[in-house]
């Protein structure tokens, strides 16, 4: 019997396992090949991007490819970059993503191809100042059932901006139809890889999602480790790429406590994928604490101290949850029946007043931008139309706290534990607020001072479908706030308006909501009349009733004509 040395043997394995090894296709090379592709097919390229590891891998090997290209003398179509910011991004991520933009910018320059930046964030009414601070919702909590903010802050954001980028690059004759890249990855998690299953996306070459547009996940077969090598390399000096992606590095390590573990030839072997949440400094759905916010200032207080007052509201929002007793327990429907319910709903007017100054100290302590002039308009507006307060009183508070050093930090309180929400009973108003909406009621969005000028103000009256009338300040698809006339109210006017009207005894607190549209600084949506001329009509009702601005809850309790007995024991304890 013929026998084989066993070295040999072993040598043939080495090399056929070899052989094995140099033909299976690396992570990066196989995502910078379904790039080419797009290229090569005469596609452009618009990235979908966020600041992230995820989608700074992608960026990396998209303009590695495009700098390539150029590089053979090859034509390459312009690249459409689009970046959405929440208004509550973590600011050192959103300092981070800005300054990785502008290396884009300059990359793209040196290598003669033309990269558009195009930039959003959430309309006025959707924003966290707009959202929470006026009181139209309370933050997104963990319990909440739906992701609301998620939704109108990057979903909504995100896809205006590439429905903009898809736009402007089909104007771009002689190319192909563009391709949005994202930074998708499979195996995240589970809730993610649902949702990538129910859009059948996958990491194969250019797919189609249900609107028809194409669609490409360069990195979606990537592991966090392929990720953090791709940065590496660029780190490295070993793949060209517009940054070395230092801050980006930085930023991860110092949130997720050492989690990423990179060396000057890019090696691999982070066995710790690393889980740092990068999203909203205001994000309530984190949990009781922010740990990656947390870890951050422990690393280095100097560098990221700023973060202290901002995480310090956040949690402050957060055990504050179930604390019945800030809440506004007057329901803000009158039902057909004639009844308004009697229970635990948004934030108390008191509530509210209070989350202004801490945000604004927040604002002061942190450096960090929260609420722009517009956006306090659109509080002040929004209290004055529920009549939470007098006209002007956001703006008073904000002088307050700004101007006359009046600041005062979140509190830090325990953590209130789940409950049931208090549903005390019904107070029976009848009908009769609704009886004004008739043609000569001068209640509700009817301006008597500006209709006596309609001819040479140019304001047109509206007749609305329940026979209502008022004043047309209809513009756009949205309501408003003109960030310009926002700013020179606050600086030439508004000292003047708090002295008029905002006193407890003003008998319209609505009127401020009318005066900033007579100002031409507020305007309604198409179609959002009827709906702000019931509000209003309802509010003025309710004041007409002593059921305006922050009432107790004993107080209500003594007004309903039904009380919900079994829930005594918990309306005892608000």
């Amino acid at each position: 019997m013929q026998t084989q040395d066993l070295f040999e043997v072993e040598k043939a394995a080495d090399t056929q396992h070899s052989l094995v090894q140099f033909s299976r296709e690396q992570p990066m090379d196989r995502a910078m090949r379904l790039i080419r592709e797009v290229f090569d097919d005469r596609h452009i390229a618009v990235l979908a991007y966020s600041g992230g590891k995820d989608s700074s891998a992608t960026a990396c090997l998209l303009l590695t490819v495009a700098a390539d290209y150029r590089r053979r003398g090859l034509s390459l179509p312009p690249i459409y970059v689009t970046h959405s910011s929440t208004g509550v991004e973590n600011p050192v991520v959103a300092a981070l993503a800005m300054a990785e933009l502008t290396k884009m910018k300059a990359f793209a320059a040196k290598h003669d191809f033309t990269l558009i930046v195009l930039t959003g964030e959430p309309d006025l009414n959707s924003s966290w100042p707009g959202r929470v601070l006026t009181g139209r919702a309370l933050p997104t909590y963990p319990s909440s059932p739906t992701m609301d903010c998620s939704q109108s802050w990057k979903v909504d954001v995100g896809q205006r901006l590439l429905k903009e980028a898809m736009i402007k690059a089909d104007g771009h004759k002689g190319w192909n139809r563009p391709v949005v890249m994202t930074g998708v990855r499979s195996g995240e998690s589970a809730a993610r890889d649902v949702r990538i299953a129910a859009r059948r996306e996958h990491g194969d070459g250019i797919w189609s999602n249900s609107d028809g547009d194409l669609r490409l996940t360069p990195i979606f077969s990537f592991s966090t480790d392929d990720v953090w090598e791709t940065l590496g390399y660029a780190a490295a000096g070993l793949l060209e790429s517009y940054s070395d992606f230092s801050e980006v590095i930085e930023f991860y390590r110092d949130a997720g406590g050492g989690c990423v573990v990179l060396s000057a030839d890019a090696v691999r072997g982070s066995s710790t994928p690393c889980s740092t949440r990068s999203g909203c400094w205001s994000c309530t759905r984190a949990g009781k604490t922010d740990r990656s916010a947390e870890q951050l200032v422990e690393s280095n207080p100097t560098k990221y101290g700023q973060l202290k007052p901002l995480n310090r509201l956040r949690t402050y929002l957060v055990n504050i949850q179930y604390d019945w007793s800030l809440r506004n327990h007057l329901g803000r429907t009158i039902a057909k029946d004639g009844h308004i319910e009697v229970v635990a709903d948004a934030f108390s007017p008191e509530t509210l007043r209070k989350l202004l100054i801490y945000t604004l100290t927040a604002e002061r302590l942190s450096g960090v931008p929260i609420i722009s002039a517009a956006q306090l308009i659109l509080i002040d507006a929004k209290w004055s139309a529920s009549a939470f307060f007098p006209p002007f009183t956001a703006i008073k508070t904000y002088f307050d706290v700004v101007d006359r050093g009046m600041y005062e930090q979140a509190p830090e309180v325990p953590y209130m534990p789940p409950s049931p929400v208090p549903r005390v009973g019904r107070i029976f108003v009848g009908e009769d607020w609704y009886q004004v909406t008739g043609i000569n009621s001068m209640a509700g969005m009817r301006d008597p001072l500006m209709e006596l000028h309609h001819e040479s103000c140019d304001i047109k009256l509206k007749a609305l479908k329940n026979g209502a009338l008022v004043c047309d300040y209809e513009e756009g698809r949205k309501l408003a706030v003109d960030e310009d006339g926002a700013m020179d109210f606050l600086a030439f006017l508004a000292e003047d308006y708090i002295r008029d009207y905002c006193r407890d005894d003003n008998p319209d607190w609505t009127e401020g909501y009318r005066i900033y549209q007579r100002l031409g600084i507020l305007t309604n949506g198409l179609g959002h009349s009827r709906m702000m001329d019931e509000i209003l009509r309802r509010s003025q009702w309710l004041q007409s009733k002593d059921l305006h601005g922050q009432r107790s809850v004993d107080e209500l309790k003594a007004r309903c004509t039904v009380l919900y007995e079994s829930q005594a024991a918990l309306f005892e304890c608000v």
